[in-house]
């Protein structure tokens, strides 16, 4: 047991990143897992859902560096060529059937809720950020966004 207070919390936090990576790496087996007993079974449609899943998995796992990108990329590369699909997965990409802007207390959230801690935290760096690194574009007086007819038709 730790005496001095920050390897206490340092231990702590091992803890809770130990428990974290455990759960990521499990889930992360079973969703491969998944895919290889569909692909054993010859069932192509449930193969296919379980794969989806489990390159997601298997990309946020390595996102979270639980595993080491080449790894997350070696799983994703051999479970897809598991020769259960007759031709490659692809995903298909289409047009936003149309754009509903959000409810108007959500426009402009900064303006009105500056203390708030996800804007504190999340958005006033960034746009800190944009106003040192492009001081041509920035402008004191925020004009409020507007939906126009064109924008909406897309």
């Amino acid at each position: 047991m730790a005496n001095i207070k920050s390897a206490a919390k340092s231990a702590r936090q091992a803890v809770g990143r130990r428990e974290r990576n455990l759960f990521f790496k499990t889930t992360m087996r079973t969703k491969v897992k998944a895919v290889r007993e569909a692909v054993a079974a010859s069932d192509a449609a449930g193969a296919q859902a379980a794969l989806k899943e489990a390159v997601h998995f298997v990309d946020k796992t390595a996102s979270k560096g639980v595993i080491h990108q080449r790894t997350a990329s070696r799983t994703i590369a051999r479970l897809t060529r598991a020769h259960a699909f007759s031709r490659p997965i692809v995903t298909e990409v289409q047009r936003l059937p149309g754009f509903y802007p959000a409810e108007t207390y959500h426009q402009d959230y900064l303006l009105h809720h500056p203390d708030q801690p996800y804007i504190a935290i999340n958005d006033l760096p960034k746009v800190r950020a944009l106003r040192r690194d492009f001081p041509e574009l920035w402008r004191d007086r925020p004009s409020p966004w507007k939906m126009d007819a064109a924008s909406s038709s897309h």
